[in-house]
């Protein structure tokens, strides 16, 4: 059997895989669990204040203007910005890169 790129499948790893279905319904290759991983860690890395930073930012609601919605001060809701920056790997200052990115990952 040929994968995708047409590469030849070890017999033995396709046994595998069928096992692995037959016994528990799924399975995922180790890239697949990786990635289904680090999705994890940053979706529970992102809480509820997050989540409203972020719909905030969407609805156009400047920065300076959040602690109005949401019950921080200014530094704590930069900080958690930073920080979301940083769980999306976004180095730009503005806001259009973070919101892109968080739209793309389903936050909202």
């Amino acid at each position: 059997k040929r994968n995708r790129k047409g590469e030849t499948i070890p017999i033995e790893y396709l046994k595998l895989c069928i096992q692995t279905v037959l016994e528990n319904g799924s399975y995922f290759s180790p890239k697949i669990v990786s990635l289904l991983q680090k999705q994890f860690l940053i979706y529970n890395d992102i809480d509820e204040i997050d989540r409203k930073i972020l719909y905030y930012l969407s609805l156009g609601t400047q920065t300076n203007k959040l602690p109005d919605y949401i019950n921080l001060s200014l530094r704590t809701i930069e900080v958690r910005k930073r920080k979301l920056k940083d769980y999306f790997n976004i180095t730009t200052k503005g806001n259009k890169e973070l919101l892109e990115a968080a739209k793309e990952s389903g936050y909202i």
